[in-house]
């Protein structure tokens, strides 16, 4: 696969698989408050609005995060940033067509970890 078709690739396993079937962004961390919530050691939820746990939370069958951080770093990636990036990565893609691709191009890092390849 040449660089720009791995660009391409990441950029379609995002915008048509992973981002539309997602729910919408944005999405907001939710601190639990341990004492009054049965959630099995997870710190956080993440919602689609404040205050909400539905899309991870509440316990072992509904998910969560054992960190705060961790679900405020989920919420930071919704699907409107995965969506943006799949753009970003076609524009990429167009620009490196037919060009000679360093091997840490910065674009295709990104492609590569979102497909889970190696270079």
């Amino acid at each position: 696969m040449t660089p720009a078709e791995e660009l391409q690739a990441a950029a379609a396993l995002l915008r048509t698989t992973l981002v539309s079937a997602a729910t919408d962004g944005p999405w907001y961390a939710t601190e639990y408050d341990v004492y009054t919530q049965n959630t099995y050691d997870f710190e956080a939820g993440l919602g689609a609005s404040p205050g909400q746990v539905d899309i991870a939370g509440h316990g072992y069958e509904g998910g969560g995060f054992a960190r705060l951080c961790d679900a405020q770093y989920a919420a930071a990636m919704h699907p409107g940033v995965g969506a943006a990036l799949a753009r970003m990565l076609e524009q990429a893609a167009d620009a490196l067509v037919g060009q000679d691709v360093p091997a840490d191009e910065p674009a295709l890092a990104v492609a590569r970890q979102i497909l889970g390849s190696q270079p």
